[in-house]
């Protein structure tokens, strides 16, 4: 019996501690900020678009979010601010004209903390050059990470202590 009541512990702890160093990358990868991944592939801004569906959206700051209306169609639109609560909300509605967005149009949703309706004005579109997008995140993660040997000589090369 006081076997089983030893082992118990000891699993648990070893399970435990597996458990956490699986979860803990060792060098965490440099993030963007959502807006500066999407800036270098917004073309100029265009009058409207024509969307039959809106498959998901990704807010980028108070005024910008991507609307994605396709796999390899997006759109970067700027709304008038202030856009109250709009990185809170769980869902969203584009108005459109005859299945057209465009800078006459509205971004509408129900903020989290009050349930209002908040109606921000569209003001400019770009749209997104998403293959070109997804090309370079494809080359970017093949890419293999530098070996200490292969840095440049302006940045340190990390020595271990014995």
């Amino acid at each position: 019996m006081s076997s089983r009541v030893l082992h118990r512990p000891v699993t648990i702890v070893l399970l435990l501690a597996g458990t956490l160093c699986g979860c803990a990358p060792l060098q965490p990868a440099p993030r963007l900020a959502p807006l500066e991944r999407y800036l270098p592939y917004a073309g100029e801004p265009i009058p409207s678009f024509v969307a039959f569906r809106v498959d998901s959206w990704e807010v980028l700051s108070d005024e910008k979010l991507v609307l994605w209306t396709g796999p390899n169609e997006a759109h970067l639109l700027t709304v008038q601010t202030p856009c109250s609560h709009l990185e809170f909300t769980e869902g969203l509605r584009v108005t459109t004209t005859a299945s057209t967005v465009s800078h006459f149009e509205y971004i509408e949703f129900r903020d989290r903390p009050s349930r209002t309706l908040n109606r921000c004005p569209i003001l400019e579109i770009r749209r997104l050059d998403i293959r070109r997008y997804k090309d370079d995140l494809k080359r970017h993660r093949a890419r293999p990470a530098p070996s200490p040997a292969s840095a440049p000589a302006s940045m340190p090369v990390p020595t271990r202590l014995a």
